[in-house]
Parts: structure tokens; C-alpha cells; sequence
């Protein structure tokens, strides 16, 4: 099933859509999806397609990604390859 997940301008995550709700209610267009996010956020996103059998795995793996990052600017990871 693919899921279109709206990441607001610092990557956080802010809404998921599935395909069934982006063709009801934006009419099958991401270009819809994201000027209305855009317009609640009050900010510039994005939007990235991702392909899951459920919503629960598109959000376990999105829970995954958010924690490499953070471990990352945390220094909490062994490798750091960036000096900020």
C-alpha cells in the first residue's frame, strides 16, 4: 500500500496519507496534499512516497529513522563524521 507522509521544513513528520484518502480528498494530486500542509504548517515541506503493507510498519520505520538522527546530533552513536 503507499502512504504519502508530508515531512514539515526540519524533516519532522507530520501527516501520513494513504492512497485511498489523497485521491477523496486532495484528487489524487500530491501538488494538492502539500499546499495544503504547507498552508497549516506555515512553512515549506515536502513530501516522500513510501510503500508498506500497513500504516504501523510506514510508522515503526519512520520511529527508526527519527532515532538515528537524533543519536547523531546527540553524539550518543560511535561515529560521529561531522563537526558542528
Amino acid at each position: 500500500m503507499k502512504f504519502f507522509v508530508y515531512f514539515d521544513a526540519y524533516g519532522n513528520m507530520q501527516r501520513i496519507a494513504s492512497a485511498k484518502e489523497l485521491e477523496e480528498q486532495f484528487d489524487n494530486s500530491t501538488d494538492a496534499l502539500l499546499r495544503f500542509m504547507n498552508d497549516q504548517a506555515h512553512s515549506a515541506g515536502q513530501i516522500g512516497v513510501f510503500s508498506y503493507e500497513t500504516e504501523e510498519e510506514l510508522r515503526e520505520f519512520l520511529k527508526t529513522q527519527a532515532d538515528v538522527v537524533s543519536e547523531f546530533y546527540e553524539s550518543t552513536s560511535e561515529c560521529r563524521s561531522y563537526n558542528f
